[in-house]
């Protein structure tokens, strides 16, 4: 918990460009590749992609998209932190 109030602060400070320059370099990358899709799963990756701070979600990324795939829990933090990513919310009491 301490490192997500690290995160929290840090946040405050930075502004959503560093996190869609990643995006981006990331969707070209699953281009480049060739890949028809990337799933990330780790919160810690999710955070340096998107600056999204929660859990229990994943991104989706192909070459023309990126959505963020979460439960109903985070709706109000996924707009809060990543107004600029496509969502895709399930009931919480759905698998993940």
């Amino acid at each position: 918990l301490n490192y997500l109030r690290d995160i929290l602060v840090l946040r405050s400070f930075m502004s959503a460009a560093p996190f869609s320059g990643r995006a981006k370099r990331l969707m070209q990358s699953v281009k480049a590749t060739g890949c028809d899709a990337l799933l990330v799963a780790k919160s810690i990756h999710l955070y340096y992609l998107t600056g999204f701070t929660g859990d229990s979600s994943f991104l989706l990324v192909t070459p023309k998209r990126m959505i963020l795939i979460s439960d109903d829990r985070f709706a109000v933090q996924l707009e809060e932190e990543c107004p600029q990513i496509e969502k895709h919310i399930r009931g919480h009491d759905k698998n993940t």
